[in-house]
């Protein structure tokens, strides 16, 4: 199956090309960016550059026991770009060579070099310091829908996407599930993602924190899966553990929700109260980096929280930073803010027989723009002038 190229994303990367900064591609483990490495050597020796100009360095490869050393990765670095021209370093998974920030900046400094640097941590603003301000980053989701159409080679416009995206909301965007669609090979799915989960926890997670039990930090993930577009608290996590006789300090918990995030397995979305414009850190929702680690049964009841899920992730693709919206003692389900724009969207729990919930957009009175977002197909129409669009006509964008 051909792999799909990405295009929007290889652009949004390759708009930085020959900017004196260095390129960091952030993302989760297995979401395609050490492809995106391959999109731009392509698109690069596709406008011209050649090939013995770009300079390709896989960290990964290298075992915990057999630690690199920033000086000598510079020493070769150095030996491969001196006396060319315009040279373009793609370096993946950066984050495991020590110092890589005192490396990016002195190849810049020393030479005509372009560096587009994958990561699968998230780099803390202390790291990022260490860049003096030249950087820029580009963080990589699993695909989108319309990535997940083009990989399956099916037109956006296709009516039949509003039945393939419950596809997307049963495997998720990471390629390598995704291949698995057409034969609705769930269990092999549900396989993969776990294996994704393992290799982040050994390859990623351990490396840094040292992860003293494994078996407790996943019973902590189980609970976000199983919990998902709940309400959230550190404290529930522990007397729901307690109760299985599986006792954790909170301070670990908390410790473990951070380290989560840190290599983009989940993601708190907090509470913004609309009518006194401040983020409430209490009663957050956390979601996860993609639907595939979610493994209860697609058709159950709760397909609203995949759904959840998914527009969450949509969201942020689109630059938003999103909250859950809190209007008096109504909830709205996402409120998208980026610069000067903002977005509502509420999403309709088809098992219920009315379209009440989304009732609440009708009472915010601004110019910005509102959906109702349902699965059901006779659902779609308008609520006093807000739309009611389908999820699949929302993830495309066909609103």
């Amino acid at each position: 199956m051909k792999i799909t190229r990405r295009k929007n994303i290889t652009k949004q990367i390759l708009k930085h090309k020959d900017v004196p900064v260095v390129k960091l591609i952030t993302g989760i483990r297995r979401a395609g960016k050490t492809t995106l490495l391959e999109n731009i050597k392509t698109e690069l020796i596709t406008s011209g550059v050649s090939e013995e100009n770009i300079i390709k360095r896989a960290f990964s490869l290298f075992k915990n026991e057999d630690p690199l050393s920033t000086k000598q990765v510079f020493k070769e670095l150095a030996e491969e770009l001196e006396n060319k021209s315009k040279c373009y370093l793609l370096l993946d998974e950066i984050q495991i060579l020590p110092d890589w920030q005192d490396l990016a900046l002195d190849l810049i400094d020393a030479f005509d070099a372009d560096i587009y640097a994958t990561t699968s941590y998230e780099i803390s603003d202390t790291n990022l310091s260490k860049l003096k301000g030249r950087h820029a980053i580009i963080h990589v989701h699993p695909l989108s829908f319309a990535e997940f159409l083009e990989f399956k080679g099916i037109d956006k416009i296709d009516p039949s996407t509003k039945d393939i995206v419950m596809d997307y909301l049963k495997f998720g965007g990471f390629p390598l599930i995704t291949k698995l669609c057409n034969n609705d090979q769930i269990i092999e799915a549900m396989q993969i993602s776990e294996g994704i989960y393992s290799s982040i926890v050994s390859l990623t997670l351990n490396p840094i924190h040292m992860i003293t039990s494994e078996e407790s930090f996943g019973r902590v993930f189980k609970y976000i899966s199983n919990n998902l577009g709940n309400n959230f608290s550190v404290n529930k996590i522990s007397e729901t553990l307690k109760s299985e006789k599986r006792s954790i300090a909170i301070e670990t918990i908390y410790a473990y929700m951070d380290w989560l995030e840190e290599v983009f397995l989940t993601k708190r979305c907090y509470r913004y109260d609309l009518k006194t414009h401040t983020e409430l850190k209490t009663q957050s929702k956390c979601y996860l980096a993609d639907t595939s680690f979610y493994h209860e049964d697609p058709q159950s009841s709760n397909i609203k929280a995949r759904i959840e899920n998914t527009v969450f992730l949509e969201l942020s693709r689109r630059g938003f930073k999103t909250h859950v919206g809190k209007f008096g003692k109504d909830e709205i389900s996402f409120v998208g803010t980026k610069r000067n724009e903002k977005i509502y969207v509420q999403i309709l729990d088809d098992n219920t027989p009315n379209t009440n919930s989304g009732i609440i957009l009708t009472k915010i009175n601004d110019h910005y723009p509102k959906y109702i977002i349902t699965l059901d197909k006779t659902k779609t129409g308008n609520l006093s002038g807000i739309p009611i669009v389908h999820l699949a006509d929302f993830l495309l964008e066909n609103v």
